[in-house]
């Protein structure tokens, strides 16, 4: 896997999103919904993963995932872009 690549995709951080917003009824500040969703399409929930969750706004909820995921396959790059810079940054 290249540097560029990730476990999931941006693509897939958005289909996360739309479920996420269908599914949720009332938070219970965990990622029960995020892990079934992943869980189901053989996607691990640590690691990488998790990096880029929290990368979009999804850090510590599936709520979070709702409202802080942005609209577009393009954003969430630009985020997942911004974040990978950053923790490399920090590792230095």
């Amino acid at each position: 896997m290249s540097k560029e690549e990730t476990v999931i995709s941006a693509a897939q951080l958005l289909e996360l999103r739309s479920f996420i917003c269908s599914s949720l009824d009332e938070c219970d500040n965990t990622h029960r919904l995020t892990i079934q969703w992943l869980t189901e399409r053989g996607i691990p929930f640590e690691g990488e993963t998790r990096e880029a969750i929290a990368d979009c706004g999804g850090c510590c909820c599936d709520c979070e995932i709702g409202w802080n995921f942005p609209d577009t396959v393009e954003e969430i790059e630009q985020r997942l872009k911004y974040g990978r810079k950053k923790r490399l940054k920090r590792a230095r």
